[in-house]
């Protein structure tokens, strides 16, 4: 939730697309949906969880699989998320299958990518900085062929104003 990033664009990524120096998160063209380059602007609080990450990893993949020689598949983490919001669960699955349930009811990781857009809509970030943010293409052609600028500065402070927010949680923290 702290990068905005699509569920496979995560689990593609290695530990060679993070600059912990630039607070900073590459992803190639290549794992990415709209085929562009996009960085992710890595606030505090992403790069402390990342951070933590990083100390204890086995292998070159951010998300690894259980052998360490590819990423978990977005099925593998589907179901993994599922098991867990389960009222009764399956012997032998998961040991807690109520440990994702939310009051609301059920969700799919896609909804971490939304609610980081709500969320931002929410602390005040402006729409267009929020698409650049989650690398999104606008509706309006001559906007996406006219207004090509980055706007860094304005993503850096979208995600350190969401890294802010998230710290307030401390199961988060």
């Amino acid at each position: 939730m702290a990068t905005g990033c699509r569920v496979n664009e995560i689990l593609r990524a290695k530990w060679i697309h993070f600059d912990f120096e630039k607070n900073l998160m590459l992803i190639p063209a290549e794992h990415s949906k709209n085929t562009n380059n996009h960085h992710v602007y890595l606030s505090e609080f992403a790069l402390r969880q990342l951070s933590q990450l990083h100390e204890t990893r086995t292998t070159e993949w951010l998300v690894p699989n259980r052998t360490g020689d590819g990423p978990v598949t977005r099925q593998v983490l589907t179901k993994q998320v599922t098991d867990r919001q389960q009222d009764v669960g399956v012997k032998g699955r998961v040991a807690n299958n109520h440990s994702l349930i939310l009051p609301n009811g059920k969700w799919v990781i896609h909804d971490l990518r939304r609610t980081t857009a709500t969320l931002m809509q929410e602390l005040g970030i402006l729409p267009h900085i929020i698409k650049k943010c989650l690398n999104q293409k606008t509706e309006d052609k001559i906007m996406e062929t006219y207004q090509r600028a980055e706007l860094v500065v304005q993503q850096r402070e979208a995600f350190e104003k969401l890294g802010d927010f998230l710290w307030r949680f401390p199961m988060l923290a």
